[in-house]
């Protein structure tokens, strides 16, 4: 059952919608409480959980690495960062098919490619602090 998008819900929708490093719930909150200073972090959390279940955003998660949310749902490649953990889509211009892994007596429904290594900004510096800037590039 789809419920209605809530102010708050939209909120958190037009974050992940117009980025591609998939930020975490604190920065979708710190993002979401500009435009709607009364939300709390607990309404991020809940709406993100709900979207995820309903299939509108993915999760994103790895082991040792914060909890990630994408507004791209069809399958595409991540690039992360090993200093810093900014996780960023690769361009889309690289096709990627799930038939491609296909093989005799296995069904393949869906596709996660994450290649790792550093983006520009801690390969300028030798060290990252993601906190310092929202944006990174490969």
């Amino acid at each position: 059952m789809k419920r209605r998008f809530t102010r708050q819900r939209q909120g958190v929708y037009d974050v992940l919608i117009h980025r591609h490093d998939h930020p975490t719930a604190e920065e979708i909150f710190s993002e979401v409480r500009i435009q709607q200073p009364g939300i709390s972090l607990g309404t991020v959390y809940r709406n993100l959980d709900l979207l995820t279940r309903e299939g509108v955003i993915k999760t994103l998660s790895s082991p040792g690495n914060p909890r990630r949310y994408d507004g791209k749902v069809y399958d595409h490649p991540h690039a992360r960062c090993l200093s810093c953990g900014a996780l960023i889509d690769i361009p889309d211009d690289r096709s990627i098919s799930v038939g491609a892994f296909s093989f005799p007596g296995f069904t393949v429904t869906g596709l996660s490619i994450e290649v790792r290594g550093y983006c520009s900004r801690c390969r300028s510096c030798n060290e990252g602090d993601p906190k310092e800037s929202d944006q990174h590039d490969i």
